[in-house]
């Protein structure tokens, strides 16, 4: 599988657009219009799994007949096997390919399918799920008519490569939600700010820290922020008590100031890292 210079355009543009999402709502339906640049479908929906009630309640759609997605809730959705099987399972795949499911053969032969499916044209289908927390949140559905081609294996990459950005701004907006007051704090501040759950998924990056990100010359510094709260976690987890912990990255002509901490709220734990802006190094 091979990703184009072409494709690696278009999914950076994507994650940059999603990045600048304030809103949950916003969130999705600018995602499923982005994704049909990257990858082209005919239409689709960011839907919305309810785990106490094992259902679907609702959905955000993208070029579908709100009256097909009703037809689903009335007729098909207790029919719907596969929706059955991530309720029960604790291994939810980050996407997903109807054509590779192990019953795809018999599947085509429900009702489910000859009924609902195939008449309304969403034979092809692609998945990208959204687990927050350890959580099933959201389910991404992406689909085309019989007469197109498959989702082939490298567009199923790009989804899969999309699903790490999508699980991360989500998480980010749900934590804002419950956060708000203070998120408007620090996204006003000078120093970049970045919060990881306890699973090291970014919930939280404010505004001066995406602005860092962009630089091309600080290319790596997500990934280095990132294992700084890995190996700070690791290092600390036995401590009776540690108010933070600081250092300083290394690049080519700057160095980044940082201070990490942990902290718990609602009995999960989270770290918060603060970096300045780069200090310019001397020539040698």
């Amino acid at each position: 599988m091979h990703i184009s210079e072409t494709e690696l355009t278009r999914f950076n543009k994507i994650v940059l657009t999603i990045r600048e999402c304030r809103d949950i709502n916003v969130f999705e339906t600018t995602l499923l219009r982005t994704l049909r640049e990257l990858v082209v479908y005919d239409n689709g929906g960011y839907f919305h799994p309810d785990p106490v009630t094992c259902t679907i309640i609702s959905g955000n759609l993208l070029d579908t007949d709100p009256k097909i997605f009703q037809n689903y809730k009335k007729t098909y959705e207790k029919q719907d096997f596969h929706l059955n099987y991530l309720f029960s399972t604790a291994s939810i795949l980050p996407t997903e390919r109807r054509f590779d499911h192990p019953n795809y053969a018999k599947w085509l032969k429900t009702p489910l399918f000859t009924e609902f499916y195939r008449p309304n044209q969403l034979y092809h289908m692609a998945v990208i799920n959204v687990v927050n927390q350890g959580s099933f949140t959201g389910r991404i559905c992406m689909y085309r008519k019989q007469a197109r081609d498959n989702f082939s294996d490298n567009e199923m990459l790009l989804f899969k490569l999309a699903g790490m950005h999508i699980q991360s701004v989500y998480g980010n907006l749900k934590a804002a939600m419950l956060f708000t007051g203070d998120w408007n704090k620090l996204n006003q501040s000078s120093q970049a700010i970045c919060l990881f759950d306890q699973k090291f998924n970014c919930i939280y990056s404010n505004y001066q820290a995406n602005k860092l990100f962009k630089q091309h010359s600080l290319h790596h510094l997500y990934s280095n922020i990132h294992e700084v709260c890995r190996n700070f976690a690791t290092n600390y987890h036995n401590a009776f008590y540690t108010l933070h912990h600081a250092g300083i990255l290394n690049y080519t002509s700057v160095q980044i100031n940082y201070r990490c901490f942990s902290y718990r709220y609602h009995e999960q734990q989270y770290f918060q890292i603060v970096f300045d802006y780069p200090i310019q190094l001397m020539a040698p």
